[in-house]
């Protein structure tokens, strides 16, 4: 019987035949939950039958209500697809592009969709009475917090903001992230803090995780939030 040659790494897996020896190329999928509703977020880094594999797995293991991925790197919405979710809302841009996905049977809403022109990509859902704003904003524009929608009722802010801020971990805060912090406050919003995030470290992550916000408005305590960012009127 061959033995497996010194420090070749084995092929874990995570259940259902799903290898975790898999590459998310750039994150690390989070899943916070609150008041029976669960959100996993990622920066996919473009979303692969790989990737869909270990997210449907996480999803399920876990009991995720919404799933909200960034830099999809998909223009066709058809390639689009989770088993057990329903695409609820997304922006089809091939550099980048969102992607919301909600758990077949609960309730949900499609409210509305960044311009097509714009440089901040956002889409909003209403999931079991709570707003999900699903942001990302590419590293190399400034963010434009006129761009971001208001909501006065109970809402959350997720997604990769790419503002640095010690607010939410980095050792300086840049211009970007002083901007978000400020409309965060002007909006009434609470930062979710990191303590209430889970974690899903996996192998072959070719960059490290970044601290990001999470952010959501006070209501009807709001349900749950990832890392890379989230703000809502509610805490998460």
């Amino acid at each position: 019987m061959k033995s497996r040659k010194k420090n070749q790494p084995s092929q874990l897996r995570i259940g259902n035949g799903v290898p975790k020896h898999v590459p998310l190329s750039g994150r690390t999928p989070e899943v916070v939950v609150r008041d029976g509703v669960a959100l996993l977020q990622l920066n996919v880094e473009g979303l692969t039958k790989a990737k869909i594999n270990v997210l449907t797995h996480l999803a399920q293991a876990h009991a995720v209500t919404a799933i909200l991925l960034q830099e999809t790197h998909y223009k066709d919405r058809s390639h689009l697809k989770i088993l057990g979710y329903t695409l609820t809302a997304c922006t089809e841009i091939e550099v980048y592009g969102t992607a919301t996905f909600v758990k077949h049977h609960a309730r949900w809403s499609a409210i509305a969709v960044c311009p097509e022109n714009s440089l901040l990509e956002w889409t909003s859902t209403e999931v079991e009475g709570v707003t999900i704003i699903n942001v990302h904003k590419p590293p190399s524009v400034k963010m434009d917090t006129t761009g971001l929608p208001y909501f006065s009722r109970p809402c959350m802010y997720v997604g990769d903001f790419n503002c640095h801020s010690t607010t939410w971990g980095y050792r300086s805060t840049n211009a970007s992230g002083k901007a978000l912090e400020d409309w965060a406050s002007a909006s009434g919003l609470n930062l979710l803090h990191d303590q209430a995030t889970r974690q899903f470290p996996l192998p072959q992550m070719k960059h490290r995780h970044k601290p990001k916000p999470c952010i959501c408005k006070p209501g009807r305590a709001v349900t749950t939030s990832h890392h890379p960012g989230a703000f809502s009127k509610v805490p998460a």
